[in-house]
């Protein structure tokens, strides 16, 4: 994995959260509104509280109505049961300024029954071809194929969905559809993308800043300036690309929705008559639920215009030094500014693919080390590479408290296939848990042999904990604010010897503040070491 690309592109919302944790400021663009103006008949917003609704396509059919499709867990009367496609029609034609109101969404239906029910988040775009939408989905009952239906305003799409042509692609995940309306942009088995033709077996046009990407658009030539643009999401992050260089963050855009509490994940444009009415519409997460926003302040090209120019290195902090610091050189000495003394318990040093130096720690699935009774304050940050070397378990990280979810104290963790990474406190009858629950990609997150860079960042006397993967926040939620600081800290397992780590940690360190969450994405950023990988 191209860690670098994927930590640049987290690059304006860690801005943002340097802002929200007491960093440097950054200027925002005070012009930036984005709201949920998606709305029905009677003026309330399209999505809906205790449901996810993202992946929001607008597209203006010919006779100038409007018709919305996009994903969602919410019930039905067509069978509902986990996520679905769902369309809406405008009430009256678009008038070219004012978005108009629609009708109730309705589930894309096989004989009057929900045609996916997947119980993952559906990976899809859709475009207009003449006077109908077609929808192109990873379908789980094609065994994850991409298949395309011509779907009506009622949702109904006749007998039978069909195989894309491109039978070299029949098999990647959508992440989006280009900007002349008729390429698909996917990601293949080893996560590089592609702008592509579905209906002919070719390998596409190679668009390498969206490698990893969870979604993404083309932006037309006439407000990017360049022949191949793209707006893309990671993670938390949104960006400017061409089909061969990474442009810039959308720094804007991201501070913007983040201080309003929103973390970006999808991006879509509503491609106009005229280019320069281009709008911006985007999945936003709200730690509860995913919903559908419109960009209203900013077209596609003013978006576009907001990168400026942008040097990384000019935000980047040297490599901050850790209260304890593990390099798993042959050994558990501590390299940080403490005097703490680790136990090794059963871990072992292997002299494989390592972060940094010449060794990393191997955990067997029955080794951890402690460093005994220990206070780690009540704000504080841990972060290590990790490479779990199976698929289907609990890895803990670091605890300082038995395994059970009300446990006096914490416990720092992977769960995988569930793709989450979860920081979970208790005070021995209560507990509480700040949870990274990940769109999942093709195969799993930490799939054995990867290595991936985890940190938390905790204040108990707020109340709260952020969680980052590879340098972008992915995750946040509420911490106990009585879970106990002082106790025996272990790395590898919880304090009761269960749910042992299995694999390689490498470059852990504890601080006993809460970073700069950009000195998290320096300890993120591969070539900063000096064996990456």
């Amino acid at each position: 994995m191209n860690k670098r690309r994927s930590i640049a592109l987290a690059i304006g919302l860690m801005a943002f959260f340097a802002v929200a944790c007491g960093g440097r400021p950054v200027a925002v663009d005070p012009r930036l509104k984005a709201k949920l103006a998606l709305r029905l008949a009677d003026g309330s917003p399209i999505s809906q509280d205790g449901s996810d609704e993202y992946n929001p396509h607008l597209l203006k059919l010919p006779n100038n109505y409007l018709a919305l499709v996009f994903g969602s867990n919410r019930s039905c009367a067509a069978s509902c049961t986990d996520h679905n496609l769902f369309v809406a029609s405008s009430l009256t034609p678009f008038n070219g300024e004012t978005l108009p109101f629609f009708s109730t969404p309705v589930p894309v239906t096989l004989a009057s029954t929900a045609w996916l029910n997947q119980a993952a988040p559906i990976n899809f775009t859709a475009k207009v071809s003449g006077s109908s939408v077609v929808v192109y989905a990873n379908v789980d009952g094609a065994g994850g194929a991409i298949q395309h239906v011509e779907v009506q305003a009622n949702g109904e799409h006749g007998t039978t969905a069909l195989d894309i042509n491109n039978t070299i692609h029949q098999f990647s995940t959508v992440i989006g559809i280009g900007a002349n309306g008729d390429r698909l942009i996917v990601l293949d088995s080893a996560y590089e993308a592609y702008e592509i033709n579905p209906t002919i077996s070719s390998q596409g046009n190679r668009v390498q800043p969206l490698d990893y990407a969870e979604s993404a658009v083309g932006v037309r030539q006439e407000n990017s300036g360049v022949q191949n643009g793209y707006f893309g999401a990671f993670m938390g992050a949104s960006v400017a690309t061409t089909d061969t260089q990474f442009i810039a963050p959308l720094i804007t855009l991201d501070i913007g929705l983040a201080e309003s509490g929103l973390a970006i994940w999808t991006m879509n444009t509503f491609f106009q008559d005229n280019p320069i009415n281009d709008i911006v519409l985007f999945t936003a997460f709200d730690g509860i639920s995913e919903d559908m926003y419109v960009l209203t302040s900013h077209t596609a090209g003013d978006l576009w215009d907001t990168t400026g120019f942008f040097s990384f290195e000019a935000f980047l902090p040297d490599i901050p030094e850790g209260d304890v610091y593990l390099e798993y050189e042959n050994s558990l000495a501590n390299s940080g500014t403490n005097a703490w003394t680790a136990t090794n318990t059963g871990v072992t040093f292997s002299g494989g693919a390592h972060v940094a130096g010449n060794y990393s720690g191997n955990f067997n699935g029955s080794g951890y080390f402690s460093f005994g009774t220990q206070d780690v304050t009540g704000t504080f940050t841990i972060a290590s590479w990790v490479k779990p070397s199976g698929s289907s378990s609990t890895y803990t990280i670091a605890s300082n408290s038995g395994s059970a979810s009300n446990a006096a104290g914490f416990r720092f963790y992977i769960v995988q296939p569930d793709l989450k990474i979860v920081f979970e406190t208790g005070d021995g009858t209560n507990g509480s848990s700040a949870e990274a629950a990940l769109l999942p990609g093709p195969g799993d997150l930490f799939a054995p042999g990867e290595w991936h860079h985890v940190a938390v960042q905790v204040d108990r006397t707020n109340g709260y904990a952020l969680i980052f993967l590879d340098g972008a926040v992915v995750g946040s939620g509420p911490v106990d604010p009585n879970f106990t600081t002082s106790a025996a800290l272990r790395f590898g397992s919880t304090t009761d010897g269960l749910n042992l780590f299995t694999g390689e940690l490498d470059e852990t360190y504890y601080f006993s503040r809460m970073l700069d969450p950009l000195e998290v994405m320096v300890l993120s950023m591969i070539d900063r070491y000096q064996a990456p990988p």
